[in-house]
């Protein structure tokens, strides 16, 4: 991520742009600490793990099924005998 930000922006606000995407992607640490601290005080460690496990396996499921989509059958060149691969765009 910090490549792709480091090539587009601009060369004076490079050091801002990443200092802001730093702090977005630790952003769900800090509101999940004090939610997981206050399940262990209670003793509901658990419904943390089931729903992190439900959520891991929906995004995992979301990940692929677009993936999916985007692959494209290999076909027959109408010029010549050989085999094309490519993505959808």
């Amino acid at each position: 991520m910090s490549e792709v930000l480091n090539a587009h922006a601009p060369e004076n606000q490079r050091a801002t742009v990443l200092s802001v995407a730093s702090f977005i992607r630790m952003l769900p640490y800090v509101v999940l600490a004090p939610v997981i601290g206050y399940l262990s005080t209670t003793g509901h460690l658990e419904y943390f793990f089931l729903v992190w496990t439900v959520l891991t396996f929906a995004a995992l499921f979301l990940y692929l099924s677009l993936k999916k989509r985007e692959a494209r059958v290999a076909l027959p060149s109408e010029d010549t005998d050989t085999m094309t691969i490519g993505r959808q765009v």
